[in-house]
């Protein structure tokens, strides 16, 4: 069976965060994702790692949604994460995730917008 935890933080960075991990059923772990809530309107999304073998069997969207499941939960609209990750995982987020390109401080960042 494929296992999916979580780990809650009251602080990360100075804000509320969750971290959930996703296993394989031979326990190697093939997927994590971090989001903390830069401000009470948005939430970073960190530590994103997905074994490619996790897009196809959904358990990355699985993964994904309960990210922004927790996110919705501390009454953030919007979430982010840096475009300087791996390709594939953009890809995933634009395609499977509802992640649009945009920009922060002149920085090329993926933004899904709740409402």
């Amino acid at each position: 069976a494929i296992n999916l935890w979580s780990a809650t933080s009251a602080t990360y960075n100075g804000t509320s965060g969750q971290f959930f991990v996703l296993q394989d059923k031979e326990q190697k772990i093939s997927g994590t994702i971090g989001i903390n809530c830069a401000n009470q309107t948005e939430a970073v999304l960190e530590y994103f790692r997905l074994d490619p073998i996790m897009t196809i069997n959904g358990m990355g969207k699985k993964l994904l949604e309960q990210a922004l499941s927790f996110a919705r939960v501390t009454g953030c609209n919007k979430v982010r994460i840096s475009k300087a990750i791996d390709p594939e995982l953009v890809r995933f987020l634009k395609d499977n995730g509802g992640f649009q390109d945009s920009e922060l401080d002149g920085k090329p960042i993926l933004i899904f917008n709740m409402n």
